[in-house]
């Protein structure tokens, strides 16, 4: 971990985690599928204690910047929140039925999205 200081303040930056450490959902290749289906992937390796996601890194730096106070909100409380609220959702689309799924969930062949 380094640490930046500031003649107002010391803002400790930690190393980031890499592809395997992160939990996933794809959005961009669904756009190319040919079939509706839903994945969520957990990540293959637990962070180390001076690791942090990307978001946590943008998240403080926002934080220390504009002196605001963390909402505690995390991407995977906006993605659950996004599938309750989707097309879905009303089939008990959430990331909870996603991790419960773990090789992902087929919702059958590709619906019409433009009217």
């Amino acid at each position: 971990m380094s640490e930046v200081q500031t003649h107002y303040r010391t803002c400790n930056i930690c190393e980031a985690m890499c592809g395997l450490e992160v939990p996933h959902y794809d959005v961009f290749f669904n756009a190319f599928a040919v079939r509706n289906t839903a994945k969520f992937s957990e990540p293959l390796f637990e962070k180390t204690a001076n690791q942090k996601h990307d978001w946590e890194i943008l998240r403080d730096l926002g934080l220390y910047l504009t002196g605001q106070e963390d909402e505690g909100l995390t991407p995977e409380m906006l993605l659950d929140g996004g599938l309750k609220q989707g097309a879905y959702g009303d089939q008990g689309m959430s990331l909870e039925h996603l991790k419960a799924n773990p090789h992902g969930i087929d919702l059958g062949p590709l619906q019409p999205c433009l009217e």
